[in-house]
Parts: structure tokens; C-alpha cells; sequence
């Protein structure tokens, strides 16, 4: 199996129909993300993220159905399982640089969570499991699959980007667009879902035991200057080996990812540039409303 894109050049009015059908659906589930975050502050962060990720999901579910989207979810493979969570390990300290690099550059708009009254077990279904499952079946599933019709190297950008965009924060963006093409290309080399969902919920879970334990002392903020340069340090070595576990995932899925022609400009309508549009200027307001 090869990644590969179509000759939109010589696309036919389905193709064309196609590829605006999944613009279609980022700018759905734009609206969908800017409902959840009205909801939040209105009804409170945990109950109300847990009822909108079971929404997503089950919307997207019927959109896909609705446009013979395959969101393919299987059981998993232990090796499969294996090297997707090696490279969500390996690729963490890359993830954490430029979390941080989008903090230095752009200042934190993350909003404090109050743990004193509420469990681990809570916070880790609340915030990592449910938001994992819908955001993955969102887009992994629903944009990345509608892509991936025409396009599978554009399908794994694009999904990569909306799913940034839609964090509507500097530096959880730039991160955000680098696990979102980790876990699309995870998506296409397994053509399992799964394994995507399991290395977003590990992903989530460890950033709420790091929120828990910053949050009873343990970790100090005065040792994050050396912690940076730590992580520095170690990225070249993180992506040599990220590297080189995707690569064995493909040789155990026998897939070769490659890039053909055709330029971006070719797989985004109208719709994709009205939820580019919406995501930055939200952005941006959300920046210097924190001023």
C-alpha cells in the first residue's frame, strides 16, 4: 500500500464534490468545538465535556454514515499497540518543545484547573478519555476519511491542521499539529482508528497526572528553565527514534507513505478558508482578551 494523492487536475466534478464535502465537515465541526467551549463556561468544564465529546462522537458517526465515510475501529494488535505507544513516547519531548517555544513566543492562554475537590479517576475520564474518543472520531475519523477519498497525504494534513486550529491557543497549536500528523499517519498505516484513540488517551492522561501533581506541589516551576534545556537536548534523539518506529510500523502494515504532486491550494473550497478564518480570528481574540 502507498500514501498517495489523486491528479486533481483532471478532477472530475465528484472529486471536486468530494473534496468539498470534507471541507464541509471541518467547518461543522468548527461550529460543534465553538458550541463546547460557550457550553464550558456556562455549565462548568468536566459534566458538560463529557456530554458534548458523547455528541461529537455520535454526530460525526452519522456524518460519516450519511457520507459513506469509513471510520474504521477494530480490536487492536498487541504489536500494532506496541509501537504506536513507543511513538507517542519518543515523540513527546518534540511535542513538550514546542508547547514551550509557543509559550516563550506568544505567552500561555491555558486556563488553571481546580483540582482540590475533584479525583484523579474523574479528571482522567473527564479530560482525557471522553475528549480523546471524540476528537479522534472527529477528526481522524470523520475529516481525515472524507480526505482521504481523494487525497491520503492531504487527508492526514489537513485533519492535522483543523485539529490544531481548533485548540484555539499559539502554543498548543503548534503542538497540537504535530501529534495531528503523528496520529493520521498512524490512522493510514494501521487503518484502525483504534490505535489513535489509545495514544490520545495516553497522551491526555499524562498531561492530567502532570496537572495533579503540579497541582499538590510536586513539581516545582523554578527547575523549568533547566527542564527545557533538557528537553532540547534530547529532540534530535526523540525523532530519531519516532522515526524510526514509524517506519517499522509501516514494514509491519506493509505500507510506504509517499508524496506525489499537487499543491494544498487544490484540496481546500471555500469552507476550509471560512474554518481557517474562524480558527485564527478566535485565536487571536482569545490572545489579547488575556492581556
Amino acid at each position: 500500500m502507498r500514501l498517495s494523492v489523486c491528479n486533481t487536475k483532471n478532477a472530475t466534478d465528484q472529486d471536486k464534490e468530494e473534496i468539498k464535502i470534507a471541507n464541509t465537515y471541518m467547518l461543522k465541526i468548527v461550529i460543534v468545538n465553538i458550541t463546547l467551549m460557550i457550553v464550558t463556561l456556562i455549565f462548568g468544564r468536566f459534566m458538560s465535556q463529557v456530554i458534548f465529546y458523547t455528541f461529537l462522537a455520535f454526530y460525526c458517526l452519522k456524518l460519516a454514515n450519511k457520507g459513506h465515510v469509513e471510520i474504521p475501529i477494530a480490536r487492536p494488535v498487541f504489536s500494532n499497540t506496541t509501537l504506536c505507544i513507543g511513538i507517542l513516547v519518543s515523540a513527546y519531548p518534540t511535542a513538550y518543545v514546542l508547547n514551550m517555544v509557543g509559550i516563550a513566543l506568544f505567552g500561555s492562554t491555558a486556563n488553571g484547573v481546580d483540582l482540590a475537590q475533584t479525583s484523579p479517576f474523574v479528571l482522567i475520564i473527564c479530560m482525557a478519555v471522553f475528549p480523546a474518543v471524540g476528537e479522534e472520531i472527529a477528526y481522524r475519523g470523520l475529516i481525515q476519511g472524507a480526505f482521504a477519498k481523494r487525497s491520503a497525504f492531504y487527508s492526514v494534513l489537513f485533519s492535522a491542521l483543523a485539529f490544531a486550529l481548533m485548540h484555539m491557543s499559539l502554543p498548543a497549536i503548534m503542538y497540537a499539529f504535530f501529534y495531528g500528523c503523528i496520529f493520521g499517519i498512524v490512522r493510514i498505516v494501521t487503518g484502525n482508528l483504534i490505535y489513535t484513540i489509545i495514544m490520545h488517551i495516553c497522551f491526555n492522561a499524562w498531561n492530567v497526572g502532570v496537572l495533579y501533581i503540579k497541582d499538590e506541589g510536586i513539581v516545582q516551576s523554578d527547575g523549568e528553565a533547566w527542564i527545557v534545556a533538557v528537553w532540547i537536548a534530547v529532540v534530535v534523539l526523540s525523532m530519531s527514534v519516532c522515526g524510526i518506529l514509524i517506519r517499522f510500523l509501516c514494514r509491519t502494515n506493509n505500507v510506504r507513505l509517499a508524496k506525489e504532486g499537487n499543491s494544498a491550494g487544490e484540496f481546500i473550497s471555500k469552507e476550509g478558508m471560512i474554518v481557517f478564518a474562524i480558527c485564527i480570528c478566535i485565536t487571536i481574540i482569545m490572545r489579547m482578551g488575556m492581556n
